[in-house]
């Protein structure tokens, strides 16, 4: 018999994060679902479109959604992503890294002070 204090608490077993990664993905899924962002007409309030039942939307205004993602905890959702992008806040592209230039850190310009030679 367990009393309180040996009832185990339950754990979440993953913490999901925002990335850029994350939300690039979750922008192309939204678009090859076929999600649509509308406005409501009298209230300016942001309705998505159900990538799985077209029967459903959900109202979010970039920081929450009423999905189920969102409902669990998650940062990112199909319908923020596209509400995103819409708003011009979400490059579905990621600016490629410079090639060729390398950015000194506070260590190379020690060490080449120092008279180090830093590899």
């Amino acid at each position: 018999m367990h009393t309180n204090s040996q009832i185990p608490t339950p754990i979440r077993s993953s913490v999901r994060l925002a990335t850029p990664t994350r939300w690039r993905a979750a922008l192309a899924r939204a678009v090859s679902s076929g999600i649509v962002l509308r406005y409501k007409a009298s209230t300016g309030m942001a309705v998505v479109t159900s990538g799985s039942d077209e029967c459903i939307c959900y109202v979010t205004d970039g920081r929450i959604c009423t999905c189920n993602a969102c409902a669990n905890g998650d940062p990112v959702c199909q319908h923020r992503a596209i509400y995103l992008r819409e708003r011009g806040l979400l490059d579905p592209e990621p600016t490629p890294p410079a090639i060729g230039i390398r950015s000194f850190s506070d260590l190379d310009i020690e060490l080449h002070n120092a008279g180090c030679v830093a590899a």
